[in-house]
């Protein structure tokens, strides 16, 4: 017997919505659990938390915005999951874009980053978006 949200998503019903803050938090998380994996790989008895991303993209992924323009980029690998919650994510386009776009303010400097995409803080040395980062708070 199906589950409501598979027979739901089958019609095109949604059962809720996501926000793109909600994509990246569950990026942002993500990165913490494969660290938390990568520990507990080591240890006597290893125990493993499932991603809500892909994980080959969770483990190529240098921070949350790259995890969300990776999903975005190579959608195919998370709609041919089994994990309902990872379909999901991958299945809009837009809202992962969103996701990305919400990403990139918190990560981007922009008092320093010129019009032509160039940036003008001591950090970067001459780096272009999204190169340009804020420092780790």
């Amino acid at each position: 017997m199906k589950h409501q949200r598979e027979m739901l998503a089958e019609h095109g019903t949604t059962l809720m919505l996501l926000k793109p803050s909600s994509l990246l938090q569950a990026a942002q998380a993500d990165l913490k659990r494969r660290g938390r994996n990568a520990e507990e790989a080591t240890a006597d008895a290893p125990s493993y938390e499932q991603f809500a991303f892909h994980r080959s993209h969770v483990r190529k992924a240098a921070d949350a915005h790259d995890l969300l323009i990776r999903a975005l980029m190579e959608p195919g690998l998370g709609q041919a999951s089994g994990k309902y919650n990872t379909r999901l994510i991958y299945g809009n386009g837009e809202l992962l874009l969103k996701a990305i776009h919400l990403a990139a303010d918190r990560l981007v400097d922009r008092d320093c980053v010129m019009l032509d995409g160039s940036c003008d803080c001591e950090r970067s040395e001459g780096a272009t978006f999204p190169e340009c980062r804020k420092a780790p708070a």
